[in-house]
């Protein structure tokens, strides 16, 4: 594990990251050959380098998180925002980082980057095309990661990230697909573990009438054993279609 630090951040932060990391890879008895993993100080740091990165790679969108991960390069690499993680209770920064950790080891390579575009869909969304594709990807990618923790015995880990993560589904207005991707994202580890407080709960009206049709969407995700861009094409379908019928009554 290569790791390095961009700013001023205190060692025992940098330990403990490392710590938590090569925990998890010797409890799961797997670890990519090779890992990155870069901590900055602050987000604006953090946001300069991947942005500047991203550019030169020809990378039209990405997200932004306290903690992330990414393969561009052909191996994976964690990258973590000193600024925000010093926050968290130590509970939920390791909640974050084995969530990461589990996609180093799930997509670790560029193939996980690489999505056909579908000119149907492209022409439907129009503008939106390129995030929506984003976040489908990031679902469909955080499904896989809830799934495997919990496989693996890591599901207090993914009970904590939820915790953290639910907050947000009181801001979704479910009006357009990218906030229909948004609360999929949210909600996806309760496909996997008994969410408390339950999304049902905290959302909004417009997604009260969605939340069934994306409950099914994302437990069919499962039974799809096609390649990335065939899993991204049907839940941005299926979100397509509820959001149509939705307009419809």
């Amino acid at each position: 594990m290569y790791t390095e630090v961009l700013g001023r951040v205190p060692k025992d932060f940098v330990d403990y990251v490392v710590h938590v990391l090569e925990e998890f890879y010797e409890k799961t008895c797997l670890k990519p050959e090779l890992l990155e993993v870069y901590i900055y100080e602050s987000g604006r740091v953090m946001q300069e380098s991947l942005v500047g990165e991203a550019a030169r790679l020809g990378i039209s969108v990405i997200g932004h998180y306290i903690v992330s991960h990414e393969a561009w390069m052909g191996w994976p690499r964690i990258h973590v925002n000193y600024e925000e993680a010093r926050n968290l209770s130590r509970e939920v920064l390791a909640a974050l980082l084995v969530h990461e950790g589990a996609h180093s080891v799930l997509h670790g390579s560029i193939s996980h980057y690489i999505i056909s575009e579908d000119r149907e869909l492209k022409k439907v969304l129009e503008r939106r095309y390129s995030e929506a594709v984003y976040l489908a990807s990031v679902v469909v990618k955080d499904m896989d990661v809830h799934r495997y923790l919990v496989e693996k015995g890591f599901e207090e880990h993914v009970q904590l990230y939820y915790e953290f993560v639910h907050r947000d589904i009181t801001e979704i207005s479910c009006n357009n697909i990218i906030e229909v991707l948004k609360l999929a994202k949210l909600v996806s580890p309760c496909i996997y573990i008994t969410c408390e407080p339950s999304p049902q709960e905290l959302l909004q009206e417009a997604c009260k009438k969605l939340y069934n049709i994306l409950e099914r969407t994302l437990r069919g995700l499962g039974s799809i054993t096609g390649n990335l861009s065939e899993r991204v094409v049907y839940i941005l379908w299926q979100i397509i279609r509820a959001l149509q019928l939705n307009a419809s009554t």
